[in-house]
């Protein structure tokens, strides 16, 4: 939800179908290969192995994207204007 929210926040109108239909395709294709990848790492290691490397996968993204997604990033992005010119409320803390 805040990752949509924060897009959505920071995305000019014109733009907002073209970066939500590539977020979505972006989506879909990790899905894709992700099963794909999954289905091959249980036929040779066992059917728990996909759940440990996604454990793995998940604590990565994490550590990576933490920054991006501190309360001080998003406060930063809702204290601008919206792009639009309208005044949006600040965010509950």
């Amino acid at each position: 939800m805040v990752a949509n929210s924060l897009r959505q926040r920071l995305t000019p109108p014109a733009l907002m179908g073209r970066v939500g239909s590539t977020t979505l395709f972006i989506a879909a294709g990790g899905n894709c290969v992700g099963a794909l990848l999954g289905g091959l790492v249980a036929g040779r290691y066992g059917i728990t192995a996909p759940y440990w490397v996604g454990f793995v996968v998940a604590v990565a993204v994490i550590a990576a994207t933490w920054r991006v997604f501190d309360r001080a990033t998003v406060s930063a992005a809702y204290a601008d204007p919206a792009p639009d010119g309208r005044e949006t409320p600040a965010p509950v803390a």
